[in-house]
């Protein structure tokens, strides 16, 4: 699986397509496109997605309301979601992940029919920059050097339209193009539409998201005939080569696309630009693109499931775009024309040489890579069976692969067995094995297995172990703990406020309990958490240190389940200076 500080997406772009990013290391790749025909961004297919989603500490966002076309699914406590056969725009599909308190994180892809596409995405948290007094504007400035400049009485309401008098909160991120995380963190695929009209990919120089908020929470945005001025760092590594002038482009979420509107002039180890309206905004080049597709396999020809993609410039190798195969090993996407480039496959953390070196050279047409084969030493092969209590394959099941602090989900066929390809080197290969039997709502204990090249069993994994149904994940201070029934005791309570509480039925005195309003309970509800301890606290009165709610995503009737998720600061009476950071999924029955 990919490396932890790699959250990146599965399918790969070049810059755009599903999934890899492009940061301007040295010279753009081509010119910006002229003449271009108009995109078609109507025409509609069949498309299958799946993913896993996290949050700013790279831990699981459970709970999450995803969107691919009409569909919508959850995301479970892994943060998993899935899509199969859902109408989209074939070229501008895309996969949206809304989350109370983070930006909302969407990716896009061009669909191909019989391909499904595979996104890894971690969610930015809206973090409040700052505070405006709308009569007299006023400038926010976060320490990495994103500076916003609001005019005076420059702001309305989004929604009605109507003028703002009050004093508005500003929540913003900036991202850092050079991040090894670029893919996950931004919106779309770098794909984009000029001033033209015409498609473009983007090389980028840095991205800011913000969001205008009333002390209601109403979205609020600049008033009609207002401007803004955004001003973002360049990074040191991009100085010497960032050009003069660019262009800015505000990303679309219902085109999937980023849209060219204004520039931004380099000044010293900035860029600085006006804007119109807020949402993200990026500094870009645009150029045209060529499609390219590839199938990384085994020795044996069976693809190689979440292999780590880079392709570069060969003159450029420090240009390096990452992306991920999907669980067929394939790969796709947009790549610079008449260019001579790269594409190396990687293995886990502990390979030190790539596995597969494979040069290649675009033209001014789509290029199709076939089939591209690793070694036999650099691959693992798995195989077993989900069975059930009785020791039947389980008819409807998956197998969760855990590696580091990563995840990946494999599906079983309807006799519950299973078979998946990773690629390996050196001796660390170890990976983390439970087989869920879903139809039941079960699933086995897991099992560690230390893969070696060539074939590996894992045997026949009993889901019968533990219930799915039930569970308090939580992390303090980025520790994680989890609950399940069985074996551990959950539960709710209500006296006043809602109470979710779990305890250990082992010789041990850990627990975890936190209360919520309960006051318009219900599904996508937002409820004022009230206080939350858990071992490590011991205050049993901890109440957040700044608003925070429980968003609930699921409230059955009684003897069906209440879920939902929620990340707060929780305050320390003992040491007021170290306050606590916590994050909770949760899923129990409700008897009341």
């Amino acid at each position: 699986m990919e490396l932890a500080r790699l959250a990146l997406l599965s399918l790969l772009s070049f810059s755009l397509a599903t999934g890899l990013s492009s940061c301007k290391k040295s010279g753009d790749p081509a010119g910006p496109a002229t003449n271009e025909p108009a995109p078609d961004l109507t025409s509609t297919t069949s498309a299958s997605a799946s993913g896993f989603v996290v949050n700013e500490n790279n831990l699981p966002a459970s709970g999450a309301t995803v969107r691919m076309g009409s569909a919508t699914a959850t995301t479970d406590a892994t943060g998993y979601f899935s899509f199969s056969n859902v109408a989209v725009i074939r070229n501008t599909a895309t996969v949206s992940v809304a989350m109370t308190g983070y930006f909302t994180g969407t990716k896009s892809f061009i669909a191909e029919a019989g391909k499904s596409v595979f996104f890894r995405i971690k969610l930015l948290k809206k973090t409040i920059a700052g505070t405006i007094p709308s009569a007299t504007g006023g400038v926010v400035t976060l320490t990495n050097g994103l500076r916003i400049s609001f005019p005076a009485n420059s702001v309305k309401n989004a929604a009605t339209g109507a003028s703002f008098s009050g004093t508005f909160s500003v929540a913003a991120q900036w991202i850092d193009p050079t991040s090894s995380e670029l893919n996950s963190l931004m919106p779309g695929d770098l794909r984009a539409l000029n001033a033209s009209g015409a498609l473009n990919q983007l090389t980028t120089y840095g991205m800011a998201a913000v969001e205008l908020m009333a002390p209601n929470g109403d979205r609020l945005q600049l008033a009609d005939g207002k401007q803004a001025t955004l001003t973002m760092p360049l990074p040191v590594a991009l100085q010497s080569s960032a050009p003069a002038t660019l262009p800015l482009w505000y990303f679309d979420e219902t085109k999937g696309l980023w849209i060219e509107e204004g520039s931004a002039t380099k000044t010293g180890t900035t860029y600085q630009g006006t804007v119109s309206h807020f949402s993200f905004w990026n500094c870009d080049v645009g150029y045209p693109y060529v499609h390219f597709n590839a199938t990384i396999t085994n020795s044996s020809g069976v693809g190689v499931n979440n292999a780590l993609i880079r392709i570069y410039p060969a003159n450029r190798p420090s240009d390096v775009h990452f992306g991920y195969t999907n669980g067929e090993g394939y790969v796709s996407g947009g790549v610079p024309p008449n260019t001579a480039l790269v594409l190396e496959v990687a293995g886990n953390a502990g390979c030190a040489t790539p596995l597969l070196s494979h040069p290649f050279t675009t033209g001014t047409t789509d290029i199709q890579l076939g089939s591209l084969a690793l070694p036999a030493s650099a691959t693992a092969q798995v195989s077993g069976t989900v069975v059930d209590c009785n020791g039947a394959g389980v008819t409807n099941g998956s197998l969760l692969v855990v590696q580091g602090n990563q995840y990946l989900r494999i599906a079983v066929n309807s006799s519950g067995a299973f078979t998946f390809v990773l690629p390996v080197c050196g001796s660390n290969n170890s990976v983390q094995l439970t087989g869920q039997d879903l139809a039941a709502g079960v699933q086995s204990s897991p099992i560690s297995v230390n893969l070696v090249a060539g074939a590996n069993s894992a045997g026949a994994l009993s889901a019968c172990a533990v219930n799915l149904a039930e569970f308090v994940n939580y992390t303090l201070n980025g520790v994680a703990t989890s609950y399940t029934n069985p074996p551990d005791n959950l539960g709710v309570s209500q006296l006043g406020d809602y109470e979710v509480f779990a305890n250990r039925t082992a010789n041990t005195s850990a627990f975890v309990r936190f209360r919520f309003s309960s006051s318009g309970i219900a599904a996508n509800a937002n409820l004022a958490l009230t206080r939350f301890n858990c071992t490590g606290i011991g205050n049993p009165t901890a109440p957040p240190t700044s608003p925070a709610f429980v968003h609930i995503t699921e409230y059955g009737p009684i003897g069906g389940y209440i879920a939902g998720n929620v990340t707060a600061t929780i305050s320390n009476t003992t040491n007021p200076g170290s306050p606590y950071s916590i994050t909770c999924n949760f899923r129990v029955k409700r008897w009341f």
